[in-house]
């Protein structure tokens, strides 16, 4: 799931729920959440080129896709 600035309270609430809640079992159960409100959001790109190198994929590649699809947390 991904979203931009413009996402209600609630859902980036839940998100960050989820965050929190998976952040100790992630590498067990596979699911990894990234970003957050505010200037937690502003980490993404850092945040999946991490797990990108941890998992196998280009996350880099994956920051810059969503970058050029209009998402950015730095604008």
């Amino acid at each position: 799931m991904g979203m931009d600035w413009h996402s209600s309270g609630i859902t980036t609430s839940v998100v960050g729920a989820l965050k929190r809640g998976l952040a100790p079992v992630e590498w067990e159960l596979g699911p990894h959440v990234c970003g957050g409100r505010g200037r937690h959001s502003r980490k993404t790109p850092a945040e999946l080129a991490g797990i990108g190198e941890r998992v196998g994929f280009d996350g880099e590649a994956l920051a810059r896709s969503c970058a050029r699809a209009g998402w950015s947390p730095r604008s």
